[in-house]
């Protein structure tokens, strides 16, 4: 072996760990600078505190994130992000690879500043269910209800009726409608 094929060799092996660490990282969220990955691992920690059946959380939106934002809204299951972009007036193209309009297992949390996407997170409904806002309304997918950081107040309570298919308990989110929490 020549030696001329050794430093060839020496420098394959490291460049093809390098190309494999790249794509990795390039196709996650690490990248992504409008994914909210510290609140959605404030949201994470918040939900999983287990609750009884009879106690309720009060979800202070504002007191879980560490960004500046105006507005507040969730995008439910099947929502279609063309015409809420027409509705909103705000591009939604960035939430575009969430598929949200197919999916059934998420709701997209998103926060908007200077009606800009700044942040969004896919939050799980096996954790808890943020669509139910849309139930109690009366509201179809189509609609949205956007939240300032004064008025993101939410409860999250556990749905009696209904467990995961791990059979955890199934928390639903519904909007807190008792002034004492708006501070």
């Amino acid at each position: 072996m020549t030696d001329n094929t050794r430093v060839n060799k020496k420098l394959f092996f490291p460049g093809i760990y390098i190309f494999i660490i790249c794509i990795i990282l390039f196709s996650c969220d690490m990248l992504n600078p409008y994914y909210g990955s510290v609140f959605e691992k404030n949201l994470k920690s918040f939900v999983s505190k287990d609750i009884s059946r009879n106690e309720k959380k009060i979800i202070k939106i504002a007191e879980l994130t560490d960004f500046e934002w105006d507005i507040f809204f969730i995008i439910p299951p099947y929502s279609n992000l063309e015409n809420e972009e027409k509705i909103t007036k705000i591009d939604l193209k960035v939430l575009y690879k969430t598929n949200i309009r197919i999916r059934e297992d998420i709701n997209v949390l998103v926060f908007v500043k200077n009606n800009k996407v700044i942040k969004y997170i896919e939050f799980p409904r096996y954790l808890a269910d943020f669509a139910q806002i849309y139930i109690d309304n009366n509201l179809p997918s189509s609609s949205y209800l956007f939240y300032s950081k004064k008025n993101a107040i939410f409860v999250l309570e556990w749905d009696i009726g209904n467990f995961t298919t791990n059979g955890k308990k199934y928390y639903i989110v519904r909007e807190s409608h008792d002034k004492l929490y708006k501070d």
